[in-house]
């Protein structure tokens, strides 16, 4: 029968403020499947593993994202030496301020009634990922009690991370070349994508890059979010 995992019996985890924050640093992940009486983000930081939520199994990465709701029901299992994983879990009424202040209040998505589909999981990029690896380290580094500030700053990263990836996935490419990717991710060898694009985070700085990939890999970077495609792309499809 799943676990069901209560604040009330984890005495001396949670802060004053409920908060908890833990890094697995390597150890064995839970691989008894458990729901919370609270939310749970958890963060791959390194290594990988498999994590499965209401039945469905996930293979995760460094920068894979989870936002868990108290119905969840979760296990994680098959990890690498020296997976690391962080974890913060957080009271209804800390996460209900932040629902509120994001104006996702009724959401069902992020809500802590019995889940319909899925958390909110998304996979972040390079510099994310470091981003959020060394808040995670600083926040490790500090007694429980001092905890709180930055706690707060990991959960707003964490519900400006949700929003920014349904932003890429609703509208980050355009219907009609969404529509020709696939349609190119299905064509036999010999195609060419030709793609003026800029690293994320290189963008910033004025950097341009001028990548050339596959249809089907074009698609699964732009949608991701790893690249940020300009106006101005070129498709060529020699089909064999």
């Amino acid at each position: 029968m799943p676990h069901r995992l209560l604040r009330a019996s984890m005495a001396g985890c949670f802060n004053a403020d409920g908060y908890f924050f833990q890094q697995t640093l390597g150890r064995p992940l839970m691989g008894t499947p458990h729901s919370h009486d609270f939310y749970e983000m958890i963060c791959v930081l390194s290594g990988s593993c498999v994590h499965s939520v209401n039945g469905a199994e996930t293979r995760c990465a460094e920068g894979d994202l989870f936002f868990l709701r108290p119905s969840d029901l979760h296990a994680l299992s098959g990890q690498t030496e020296g997976t690391n994983v962080a974890a913060l879990s957080v009271v209804p009424s800390e996460v209900e301020k932040f629902l509120c202040a994001y104006g996702l209040s009724d959401d069902p998505a992020l809500s802590g009634a019995p889940p319909t589909d899925a958390p909110p999981h998304v996979r972040l990029h390079s510099g994310e990922r470091t981003a959020l690896g060394a808040l995670c380290d600083r926040l490790f580094a500090l007694p429980a009690a001092e905890r709180t500030p930055l706690c707060r700053v990991l959960l707003g990263e964490v519900f400006a991370a949700i929003i920014k990836g349904r932003d890429q996935s609703e509208s980050a490419v355009p219907p009609s070349f969404a529509a020709l990717l696939a349609e190119a991710a299905g064509q036999t060898l010999g195609e060419v994508v030709s793609i003026n694009a800029s690293n994320s985070y290189g963008g910033d700085y004025g950097i341009a890059n001028t990548y050339a990939m596959d249809a089907r890999s074009a698609k699964t970077a732009i949608v991701s979010g790893d690249v940020t495609v300009s106006a101005s792309v070129t498709v060529v499809f020699a089909i064999k």
